[in-house]
């Protein structure tokens, strides 16, 4: 849901729902590759500032969950603000990032959630069909100034509609990620999946104004 726009003046967002196809990881991105098929829509409804609701219905099955915010760091989530004023100084990476310079590589991207001195990353990218592709790194540890490393995992697990059985779900490591940042807002995101390495630019997407900071 890339452009969820909030209902009224609550905490409620709506959004089309899209899948997308594109370039695999592995092979020089194309952007007459990637494909966007809306198959469905979403609503994410907050009750505070650590929980809330997700709706969606995809092609045709409406389900709801109850979400609330992941903590995996001794200080907490990190804060995030609204702020018109520049990100010259921050030193929390909790963002949307993609391939720098922006809008240059649409269709993939790495989502950051950054607390204490540890960082949790989810890659969306494509398998080597351009099918959709999920890769999770879940305990990123720094290791110098701007710089994380951790292992790279693919997860498998019950079909968004079914019922939830933990039993069912795999992580099978399939490389390593880390990620060194210049900067508040650009870096180098590197990885190895299944013996295949490769490195990229990375910037923070911005795509409303005002731009949030999170420290």
């Amino acid at each position: 849901m890339s452009a969820g726009a909030r209902q009224g003046t609550g905490d409620t967002f709506s959004g089309a729902l899209y899948r997308t196809t594109g370039s695999p990881f592995n092979q020089s991105f194309s952007s007459s590759t990637t494909k966007v098929t809306q198959v469905g829509t979403m609503t994410i409804s907050f009750s505070g500032p650590n929980s809330g609701t997700l709706s969606y219905s995809l092609n045709g099955v409406s389900v709801t969950k109850n979400i609330e915010k992941q903590v995996f760091s001794t200080t907490g989530s990190a804060q995030c603000v609204p702020s018109t004023s520049g990100r010259a100084s921050a030193t929390n990476y909790t963002d949307l990032w993609w391939n720098a310079p922006a809008n240059s590589e649409s269709g993939w991207g790495v989502n950051i959630t950054h607390q204490g001195d540890t960082i949790f990353l989810t890659w969306f990218t494509y398998d080597d069909n351009g099918n959709p592709l999920w890769l999770v790194a879940s305990a990123m540890a720094k290791t110098g100034q701007g710089v994380y490393v951790g292992t790279l995992y693919r997860t498998t697990g019950p079909a968004f509609n079914a019922a939830w059985d933990p039993s069912r779900v795999t992580a099978t490591a399939v490389g390593f990620a880390s990620l060194s940042f210049s900067d508040a807002s650009n870096g180098t995101f590197s990885y190895s999946v299944n013996g295949v390495s490769g490195s990229k630019p990375i910037t923070r997407q911005l795509f409303a104004t005002p731009k949030t900071t999170c420290s």
